[in-house]
């Protein structure tokens, strides 16, 4: 149930659990709790429509380009994820237990969670990575310690749109639209409410317990100016805002394909039992497991085609007829099927046929990876300025540094994976020269990916991190954190599903306790 922040005036709110953020995390989390009949209030900076106008104001970015700060985050209804393809990817076991950013937790502790994300989300139970690889090429065993696995793809990815009918008519979960959290009330280490600003007022909500899903850059912000206006329990914590990481994206080779049928039916996208799913490579866990430490790397391929761009055109039309959505693009369909020609029977019948995505590479074939930052001192949140701006916080400054340590495994990875490639006969790389000489400036090229994460990890304790692993921040009794910013390390998965199923651990601690 969507509220007017100036609805404050005529019914003052206050709620056993207050959620900051109405994002992929907030809303889940709203979700569970007040299905489960729980008195809950999601607050929420942004309107009805998430944006990303107001990140220029409230963030900078550092002397390294990083996309992600102005690009790709929103606030409003739905967050991030209006801008997320839903792609979903577990961690490995590896994951959990890296020498640079240990986690208080194991991977077999998110098993359960991770399960629990996919009912929530209505895509039951996806099969094991060796179901699919032998149902889409007949693949047995493993070369160069290289294996296909496969990532997942929501249906809908937008939260706003996929918990539609709960924000719009559940008059148990509350969300108040347009209004900041710029504090949070303490007796002793008991949050007791929180602060907001509306407009030009600062308006007081009454709390049993805050749980703060704002997204890392956002979080951080908010930790590092209460603790710099007041004196908040975390105020003495350093590692708020430290070791803030994003995978790293490039672009190692280039694709040769010695056997296109077998190339399609191994790495072209598939949809079985109504999943859409797509195929990548990464280490095995044994091999990850044999040299531990190691950062997590994936790798996918890209295809270039001169009516690419109509494909996808092709494609959101069919996807809006599927979801009874506005149709856009409509218009352009006609010169789309024109431009695509001779080629959109065959990408008909293959999909028809197979549920196969057929893919396009007139023009180039390319390997990029997906590489997992090293966590260094020197990649931080900061504050900028003296005073807060007019949402009453201070502008955050995303100084993201890389030391260009990751060269080795990405230039062994990218080995693997073309000796993978030709003991199958399918392919071989022509790889990037700068990443056969080892050259650390291949990866100060990279790019980020919008998997922001670290910030206010978890630890076993304030030297360590900024919550525990139940999520509660330490010095506190009742504040807890959620989403990517918990992150000790980020793995060389997406992030959004690791994150999701903390959502549902928390949201399962906080229905089996009082605070």
């Amino acid at each position: 149930m969507l509220i007017a922040a100036g609805a404050l005036d005529n019914a003052p709110l206050a709620a056993d659990t207050l959620i900051v953020g109405a994002g992929t995390m907030g809303l889940l989390l709203g979700k569970i709790l007040a299905d489960a009949g729980r008195s809950v209030l999601v607050v929420e900076a942004g309107g009805r429509v998430a944006a990303t106008a107001a990140n220029r104001t409230t963030t900078k970015a550092g002397t390294r380009p990083h996309r992600g700060t102005h690009d790709g985050r929103a606030s409003g209804l739905g967050g991030t994820s209006v801008l997320w393809g839903g792609q979903l990817a577990e961690f490995d076991t590896q994951d959990f237990v890296q020498d640079y950013g240990p986690w208080p937790l194991q991977r077999s502790d998110l098993t359960v969670w991770y399960a629990a994300v996919y009912r929530r989300l209505g895509i039951g139970a996806p099969w094991s990575d060796a179901e699919y690889r032998s149902r889409l090429g007949g693949e047995q065993g493993d070369a160069a310690g290289v294996e296909r696995f496969f990532t997942s793809w929501l249906p809908e990815p937008n939260f706003a749109r996929l918990f539609k009918r709960d924000a719009l008519a559940n008059p148990r979960l509350p969300i108040l639209l347009d209004a900041t959290c710029t504090g949070i009330d303490f007796e002793g280490d008991r949050a007791v409410g929180v602060v907001i600003r509306v407009g030009e007022r600062t308006v007081r909500i009454a709390a049993g317990r805050v749980v703060l899903a704002l997204g890392t850059i956002a979080t951080c912000r908010f930790l590092l100016s209460t603790a710099r206006n007041s004196a908040v329990p975390w105020r003495g914590n350093t590692r708020i805002g430290q070791r803030f990481q994003d995978h790293l994206a490039g672009r190692v080779a280039s694709v040769v394909v010695s056997d296109e049928t077998r190339f399609r039916d191994y790495f072209e996208n598939a949809v079985v039992d109504g999943i859409k799913l797509q195929p990548k490579l990464r280490f095995t866990p044994a091999s990850r497991a044999s040299t531990p430490g190691t950062t997590g790397i994936s790798g996918y391929f890209l295809f270039g085609s001169d009516f690419a761009e109509h494909i996808a055109n092709i494609k959101q039309v069919v996807r809006a007829v599927r979801l009874t959505a506005g149709l856009s693009r409509l218009r352009s369909l006609p010169a789309d099927l024109i431009a695509v020609g001779s080629n959109f029977a065959p990408f008909v019948w293959r999909y028809l046929r197979d549920r196969r995505v057929m893919a396009f590479y007139s023009k180039s074939l390319d390997f990029q990876v997906q590489c997992e930052q090293r966590p260094i001192a020197t990649s931080r949140i900061a504050l900028t300025g003296d005073a807060p701006l007019a949402d009453g916080l201070y502008r955050a400054a995303v100084e993201w540094q890389v030391d260009g340590s990751e060269i080795e495994r990405i230039a062994a990875f990218t080995a693997g994976v073309d000796t993978y490639l030709a003991e199958r006969g399918i392919a071989r790389l022509v790889i990037d020269p700068r990443v056969l000489a080892r050259d650390l400036d291949f990866v100060r090229d990279m790019v980020d990916t919008n998997h922001q994460c670290g910030g206010a990890p978890m630890g076993t304790g304030p030297e360590t991190g900024v919550v525990d692993r139940d999520l509660k921040v330490f010095g506190t009794a009742n504040v807890y954190i959620t989403g990517a910013v918990v992150f000790p390390s980020s793995s060389h998965a997406n992030c959004t599903l690791t994150a999701l199923a903390l959502t549902e651990r928390l949201a399962a601690e906080l229905l089996a306790r009082e605070d």
